[in-house]
């Protein structure tokens, strides 16, 4: 249970006999579960990413509706700093075979479609920094790219992402290659690597 979390059983724990409190909760609870059934479905999708740092590349699934998020029961793979376009191509084709779409009557939407709190957050950070080996988040996001891909309709979004701050990363407004669905294995690793290079001249 992150911080947020605690602080919200606190929360309820100290109101649970608020008749008043309770009524606006309910009452919460109750428009929220109706906004839920009463949204259009969104259309399905794949998605997945591609972490590169100088040490190390991690390709990974996604859960994916409103949010795409990494999938605790996905696919995942960890792959040489100077992993080639083919190799990166058979993996990102495997994580986007395995991207999960989690819709809201999925009955763990809650647990996988959401933001991870500051300690998940906190504890993916230092297991990237173990395994590059290094110290400090400079250190480890120096020259680093994200790429995040979708698949639906056939086609393939490939958008390479900007580096901010403080591990986060954000779209580069207008650039992005799209793809066909059987697009041959040596366009896409050509338009991976390509990507790649974006994201880390973007800084």
């Amino acid at each position: 249970m992150d911080d947020r979390e605690k602080r919200v059983a606190r929360l309820r724990e100290r109101m649970k006999d608020n008749p008043s409190w309770q009524r606006m909760a309910d009452k919460s609870r109750r428009e929220a579960e109706e906004r839920r059934r009463n949204a259009k479905p969104l259309a399905e999708r794949r998605e997945a990413s591609i972490d590169l740092f100088r040490q190390f590349v991690r390709v990974r699934s996604q859960a994916v509706y409103t949010l795409s998020c990494p999938d605790p029961e996905g696919y995942r793979a960890f792959l040489d700093a100077d992993v080639d376009g083919p190799t990166l191509v058979r993996h990102t084709r495997a994580a986007l075979a395995a991207s999960r779409f989690i819709r809201p009557d999925h009955p763990e939407f809650d647990r996988l479609i959401r933001f991870p709190g500051p300690a998940e957050m906190k504890a993916l950070e230092a297991e990237n920094l173990a395994r590059a080996g290094v110290k400090t988040r400079g250190a480890l996001y120096r020259d680093a790219a994200h790429l995040a891909i979708r698949l639906q309709d056939a086609q393939i979004d490939l958008r390479p992402m900007r580096y901010r701050r403080a591990a986060t990363w954000e779209g580069i407004r207008g650039v992005a290659t799209v793809l066909p669905e059987d697009v041959d294995d040596e366009t896409f690793g050509a338009a991976i690597l390509d990507a790649i290079d974006t994201s880390r001249a973007a800084r």
